[in-house]
């Protein structure tokens, strides 16, 4: 069966041509911000996968971003093995609204129900008027 086996949250990823490597900058756990509302200028999400050879290649999923189980945005996904038993997914988001402070979910779901979940913390700094978030 196709399973999620890490997920990390960063502003930014690399992936190395030569190396394969990826490089993530400024890992993310949590936001704070000064203003409601405001935007993330970029963010990016990264799953691993690992598969049984018996297992398909490539599944169709769904990429959901939440705030506080508020659905802000969701498209299709492939994650595609190729003949590899392994996958790295990045999706890099531009520019995300936030409207209110709260818990932000990063998910993919795969069709066979296998998923990748990740969760930050979107926090108001203390003397910031919280009044406009709803």
């Amino acid at each position: 069966m196709i399973e999620s086996t890490k997920v990390i949250l960063a502003e930014d990823v690399c992936l190395d041509s030569t190396t394969n490597r990826i490089s993530a900058f400024n890992l993310i756990e949590s936001i704070s911000t000064n203003t409601i509302p405001s935007i993330i200028p970029k963010i990016a999400f990264i799953c691993f996968w690992e598969r049984k050879p018996e297992d398909v290649a490539s599944i169709h999923g769904i990429f959901t971003v939440s705030l506080n189980d508020e659905k802000i945005l969701s498209h299709s996904v492939i994650v595609d093995f190729n003949e590899n038993l392994m996958n790295r997914s990045i999706y890099r988001l531009n520019g995300i609204m936030i409207k209110k402070p709260g818990k932000m979910t990063f998910s993919v779901i795969l069709e066979n129900k296998a998923s990748a979940k990740t969760e930050i913390n979107i926090i108001v700094a203390d003397g910031v008027d919280k009044s406009h978030a709803s």
